[in-house]
């Protein structure tokens, strides 16, 4: 989330043009869909040293981006890479030559180190000093030991700290929050926790859920899954009425009513074993 804009996708190209970049966008659109009409997303473009980004803020987007930087990788010399953090699969794909690949990208300190690398270093991946949503990462059925001992340290090896907690359901993972020079609270760990797909990956037979909220509760967010398999997705924002709007947001996923037989958010994390001070970060470092 961006400046009120969730961040679809992140494609990086080898131009160093934003008007290269993007007539290559629309010409790949076109090729997609055979359509010489069609109108470009809601996007940024960012010149870079070697590569330069398209940010795509636009959720209607008809084509998806992996269609695009196929499409863009047929006349283009180089790779194009793509990198969507939100995502529980086919997080960060490499097109080259005809050929795709997927690697594993643990949250915004990888996605800004790729960037930077590319020659074209992201600050939407940097720490943010204004929090509005907070998240909060849950294996659950985990006890915390076989969580060490399978992990290791890695989620600390992140852009900045991370910490972890034995809870009844499993094991919670959150940023670490602290206070900035005029006593707001500020997020020191990115703009997320590590991503659901780097532990799907790391523990394939636990439900790894992404749980998003805001202070007040007015905005709550449950989203699961399973090695590959999406199991669910509770949705409550009270700043939209139709349900029918919010049971399409998570496209694949199966919509629950409630969770843990609760369908209020306090209830819902308070099952979990997830305390608001917990969430919220209440352990604050000065």
């Amino acid at each position: 989330m961006t400046n009120n804009r969730f961040l679809e996708w992140v494609l990086f190209a080898p131009t160093t043009s934003a008007e290269t970049l993007e007539q290559w966008l629309l010409k790949a659109m076109q090729s997609i869909d055979d359509d010489s009409e069609i109108e470009l997303p809601a996007i940024e473009i960012v010149e870079g040293t070697q590569y330069s980004a398209i940010l795509c803020y636009d959720e209607n987007v008809e084509q998806e981006d992996a269609d695009i930087a196929q499409a863009m990788g047929d006349w283009v010399d180089g790779a194009i890479h793509v990198v969507a953090l939100h995502r529980p699969s086919a997080q960060y794909l490499i097109y080259q030559a005809g050929r795709k690949s997927e690697e594993i990208l643990l949250g915004e300190s990888d996605a800004y180190a790729l960037s930077e690398k590319l020659g074209c270093p992201l600050p939407i991946w940097l720490p943010q000093d204004r929090r509005e949503f907070y998240q909060l990462l849950l294996i659950e059925g985990l006890g915390l030991a076989e969580f060490e001992n399978t992990i290791g340290d890695t989620y600390q090896k992140l852009l900045t700290p991370v910490s972890y907690h034995a809870v009844s359901g499993g094991v919670a993972i959150r940023p670490i929050y602290t206070l900035d020079a005029e006593g707001h609270e500020m997020n020191v760990s990115g703009e997320s926790v590590p991503s659901v797909f780097s532990a799907t990956q790391i523990f394939p037979n636990h439900v790894v859920s992404l749980i998003t909220a805001k202070k007040d509760w007015s905005f709550f967010h449950y989203l699961a899954d399973k090695g590959q398999q999406e199991v669910g997705a509770f949705l409550l924002d009270l700043s939209y009425d139709d349900e029918d709007d919010d049971e399409d947001d998570d496209d694949n996923y199966p919509v629950l009513k409630e969770m843990q037989g609760q369908t209020e958010p306090e209830k819902i994390c308070a099952a979990f074993g997830i305390s608001e001070q917990l969430f919220f970060g209440g352990s604050r470092e000065q």
